[in-house]
């Protein structure tokens, strides 16, 4: 379920059965062309179904974060633990263009995953 889904009558309501974030993290570079930044997002689009559909009811999908750059696994790590601290259990980072190295994702707080090209 996307995070605008939700009103704060059905969070409440509902809420304590989404114990997982998914933060889509799309690696844009900023030197795509139009045509390329098109099929990278649908490409992110589609590796997210892969873990919204057969989850849904216990997932939300938080805006992406779109564009990599220097610093990106410490912004990734707070993003995470602040989600975590407003009530997920887990947090998920998902990208299908950009990978976040795993000995630099903070592995107790979060689950990182990434499509290899």
């Amino acid at each position: 379920m996307k995070f605008s889904d939700f009103d704060r009558r059905a969070w409440e309501t509902d809420g304590s059965y989404y114990d997982t974030c998914i933060i889509p993290y799309s690696g844009l570079q900023g030197t795509e062309t139009p045509p390329e930044t098109v099929a990278l997002l649908e490409r992110q689009r589609d590796f997210l179904e892969l873990a919204e559909k057969p989850y849904k009811g216990r997932v939300v999908t938080y805006p992406a974060v779109q564009y990599a750059g220097p610093g990106m696994t410490a912004l990734m790590n707070d993003l995470c633990r602040k989600v975590k601290s407003s009530g997920f259990q887990y947090a998920i980072v998902m990208s299908a263009n950009e990978g976040l190295r795993r000995e630099e994702v903070f592995l107790k707080a979060i689950y990182s995953f990434a499509c290899l090209r």
